[in-house]
């Protein structure tokens, strides 16, 4: 079958024939196959694991490295390895409900992996508390810019008021960060704010491997240019970026303005630093207040 590109995510198994200006596509998710086609040739392969491969062995965590998909068991079947030893890597695995897990007799003890994903949906704080009140975000903008985003995912897809593109291809691979940030701010069953209104923007924040805000500090502008337009009831309230910034970086000028242009405009504005930017220290932003960036996991459990 072919057919021409949707305005969403590609399905498996379907052709999706090359236009001007834009690349086509094949994938098979059952293979971890995707084509990209041009001009009726192949243009590029990508590989990923399928869904249910069969792991030989579970592989193990070392904590000197920076990896943090060491033990990546997404989709992974584990039903043949005996890992009643192997509590400690476990501990730092990454799995979905996709994984398939021994029996319980060789499993270590205790370990049980419907609760700790069930314990992971909880936002904690006192949120869904919050939620019980009737405080859920209906009403209010969220806008959140990040890698490539699945906008049809099913925490928050029925949400999504606009999802657009800024150097980032609509056809790509959704990247992990993006949606799970989206999932985390507005998420049906894990979301600070479930009934939030939602407004997208695609953009990668890196060119040639190094750090770009160029794109990001058009994003930005773009969200500022999109709240205008909207009903005073309905206006964007706040713009998340998970990343952050030095002066030292290309872009940071323009995200910097940007940023500040957002605040003047009465958005709340909410970036992070890492821990690159944390060993950099303390910095002055563009209005002159004295910042101290946070690496990750400091200061907000």
């Amino acid at each position: 079958m072919s057919t021409g590109l949707p305005p969403g995510e590609p399905a498996s198994g379907v052709l999706y024939e090359s236009t001007p200006g834009r690349p086509g596509i094949y994938r098979r998710r059952d293979l971890g196959l995707a084509l990209l086609l041009r001009d009726g040739k192949v243009a590029g392969i990508g590989l990923s694991r399928s869904a249910g491969a069969r792991l030989r062995q579970l592989p193990r965590f070392d904590p000197n490295s920076k990896n943090p998909f060491q033990v990546d068991l997404r989709g992974a079947n584990l039903s043949s390895l005996d890992l009643r030893e192997r509590a400690a890597d476990l501990q730092q695995a990454v799995f979905d409900t996709r994984t398939t897990w021994p029996p319980r007799e060789r499993l270590p003890e205790g370990f049980d992996a419907g609760r700790i994903l069930e314990t992971g949906k909880n936002p904690g704080l006192g949120v869904r508390r919050l939620h019980k009140r009737g405080i859920t975000g209906k009403g209010a903008g969220v806008a959140l810019v990040d890698n490539l985003i699945l906008a049809s995912h099913q925490e928050f897809g029925g949400h999504v008021r606009l999802h657009e593109h800024i150097n980032a291809s609509p056809i790509g691979d959704p990247d992990m960060h993006g949606s799970t940030v989206v999932s985390i701010a507005a998420g049906q069953t894990l979301g600070v704010a479930p009934e939030a209104d939602l407004y997208l923007i695609s953009c990668w924040a890196h060119a040639g491997g190094a750090l770009d805000l160029t794109a990001r500090a058009k994003a930005f502008e773009r969200v500022l240019e999109i709240n205008r337009k909207l009903p005073a009831v309905k206006r964007i309230r706040v713009i998340s970026m998970s990343l952050g910034w030095t002066p030292q970086d290309k872009g940071a000028a323009e995200m910097e303005a940007a940023a500040l242009k957002a605040k003047q405009e009465g958005l709340l504005v909410i970036t992070s630093s890492g821990e690159l930017a944390s060993r950099r220290g303390r910095y002055r932003d563009a209005a002159g207040a004295d910042v101290q960036p946070y690496g990750s996991g400091t200061g907000f459990e």
